[in-house]
């Protein structure tokens, strides 16, 4: 089945975020393999400021001499797993992991929203908690996730997990699935699948409901 969407072509201040964003997941992860970052620094002050200022709030994140012991770092690091007869695939940004703990960090390049309650229910945050729990053996309170906002002035956002998150999002993950899959029924029976607006463009979107009644999670 295939599911045809538009979307606007971004404006130039939406590509050098981007861009920018591109850039810094990059140094990231080659400082993670222990391969050279200057090249990626050399010619933009802005962005050697702004990943220096992370780098002396939070030195962890950039260098694994650790006091031990050291826990275990996965950069861009794929978990998959399947629920209801479909698949769902994950890539987190780094892994921290330790015997009796695991931190999920997501590198943001937009400033830091000032509902923390928006991040705490976004799908992104449920569903890469989730995730990890279903495939590891760390129990969801041992399980949380720190986003930073690394452009301008460097902040973060952390958000634990635990076992009553952890069932209402299966629950409605199961839901969510079950109403999927009967509205792909209908769609090869003729009907048209249900569509909801989105900004500065359009796509068909499934409704992932939360706490605040639903929020869109397009299928891109």
């Amino acid at each position: 089945m295939v599911l045809e969407q538009c979307a606007l072509l971004p404006s130039p201040e939406q590509q050098a975020g981007l861009i920018w964003g591109d850039r810094f997941h990059l140094l990231m992860q080659q400082q993670q393999l222990g391969l050279p970052v200057e090249t990626l620094l050399a010619g933009d002050p802005a962005f050697r400021e702004s990943v220096q200022a992370i780098g002396a709030i939070a030195p962890d994140l950039f260098s694994t001499q650790t006091p031990e012991p050291k826990p275990q770092r996965f950069s861009e690091h794929l978990r998959s797993f399947a629920l209801g007869g479909h698949s769902f695939s994950v890539v987190y940004d780094l892994l921290l992991t330790e015997p009796d703990r695991a931190q999920i960090i997501d590198w943001k390049t937009y400033p830091r929203p000032q509902n923390d309650r928006w991040l705490a229910e976004h799908w992104q945050t449920r569903l890469y908690c989730y995730a990890l729990a279903e495939t590891s053996e760390y129990r969801p309170e041992q399980i949380s996730m720190t986003y930073w906002f690394v452009q301008e002035k460097a902040q973060s956002l952390h958000i634990p997990y635990g076992p009553t998150q952890h069932q209402q999002i299966h629950n409605t993950l199961l839901q969510t699935l079950d109403r999927l899959d009967r509205w792909r029924t209908h769609y090869q029976n003729g009907q048209p699948l249900p569509q909801v607006e989105v900004a500065r463009g359009c796509a068909i979107a499934v409704l992932l409901p939360n706490a605040a009644g639903a929020v869109q999670m397009p299928l891109q």
